[in-house]
């Protein structure tokens, strides 16, 4: 939220495959808390869909640089107006 917070319109997360997780369970968290926070951002109005998660190997650049560059280009043309979120109270 924090980079929502700070005016990002969107936000892709990366973490490795399950199965190659240095922290066990690290990308299943990953997993869990992305999809709190897309419901979050949609009951927010801000839409669950400027927040994504992409599971990638290391060893794998090409495929991250694809998946980077197709998640700003959803970004930019389905974004008309960023809304703004606040954490302040």
């Amino acid at each position: 939220m924090k980079a929502f917070d700070l005016g990002a319109d969107g936000v892709a997360v990366f973490a490795c495959p399950e199965s190659q997780c240095h922290y066990i369970d690290g990308s299943k968290k990953a997993e869990d808390r992305v999809a709190y926070m897309k419901k979050s951002l949609e009951v927010l109005g801000v839409g669950g869909d400027r927040l994504d998660l992409y599971n990638v190997n290391s060893c794998e650049p090409d495929r991250f640089v694809a998946l980077a560059t197709a998640f700003a280009e959803k970004i930019k043309a389905g974004i008309a107006e960023p809304k703004q979120v606040s954490m302040d109270k």
